[in-house]
């Protein structure tokens, strides 16, 4: 038998979806700098808002579960300064990657920050080992069927 549901079409807006993090804890320096991933993430994927688990006492048990805004989390930083950085980053990114005859392919892309008041730093290399080796399996199975 096979059970059947009809009913009116429902498209919820993008900002009604959550995102959910696990995390530590967001005391002081280290957890302003989580928050503002959290935020970027949760923007960029059009999220209304985070909700976190926090783990203090065990990795494998919620302590604390805390829901945060957009706004909530922006609140301890320049939201349009990080937007700017993200736009020179992705400017970078889209040089590095359409130079040359060998543009197409695979690439490897590593944003880091080192502790304390160290900038995030974007890097943006040719190449990437699983990738590589995928592409080579999809060639090898696309020659196949020619």
């Amino acid at each position: 038998s096979c059970k059947l549901w009809r009913g009116e079409e429902f498209a919820p807006r993008p900002e009604s979806f959550i995102e959910i993090k696990k995390t530590t804890h967001l005391h002081g320096r280290p957890g302003e700098f989580k928050k503002l991933k959290f935020w970027l993430q949760a923007s960029l994927a059009a999220c209304g808002g985070v909700i976190v688990a926090m783990t203090e006492s065990s990795p494998d048990s919620v302590s604390t579960v805390q829901r945060f805004g957009l706004r909530d989390l922006a609140a301890g930083f320049d939201d349009k300064r990080v937007w700017a950085t993200l736009a020179s980053m992705l400017g970078l990114l889209l040089a590095e990657t359409a130079a040359g005859e060998r543009a197409d392919g695979a690439w490897t892309l590593r944003v880091t920050k080192a502790r304390g008041d160290a900038p995030v730093e974007l890097s943006v290399q040719r190449g990437a080992e699983d990738v590589d080796e995928i592409g080579a399996r999809l060639d090898t199975l696309l020659a196949g069927r020619a």
